[in-house]
């Protein structure tokens, strides 16, 4: 139910669902184990990164792919090409 709950958080509520993901790990979720399977993980990953990055919150979709790079799945090329362009679009880069 928590990634679930993530995604949904992720439409209005973008802090929460940041909150909601961490607490998850704290608590020593594997969302690779809690889901069924690697798509909803995915989701679950690319909604937050997604949403983080509307949001302005550079800082946290850096803690999520560095997440992602320790524990899996691997984003993907389409989930990257998003972010760049969203990236480019609200002027998020260096």
């Amino acid at each position: 139910w928590v990634c679930g709950q993530i995604q949904q958080l992720c439409h209005s509520q973008v802090r929460r669902a940041m909150e909601l993901y961490r607490a998850s790990l704290q608590a020593g979720i594997q969302f690779e184990s809690a889901t069924n399977g690697k798509s909803s993980s995915s989701q679950t990953f690319s909604s937050l990164l997604i949403a983080c990055l509307r949001a302005g919150q550079v800082e946290d979709s850096i803690e999520i792919l560095q997440d992602l790079r320790r524990h899996g799945p691997a984003p993907d090329k389409a989930l990257i090409a998003s972010m760049m362009r969203l990236c480019t679009s609200k002027q998020l880069f260096a």
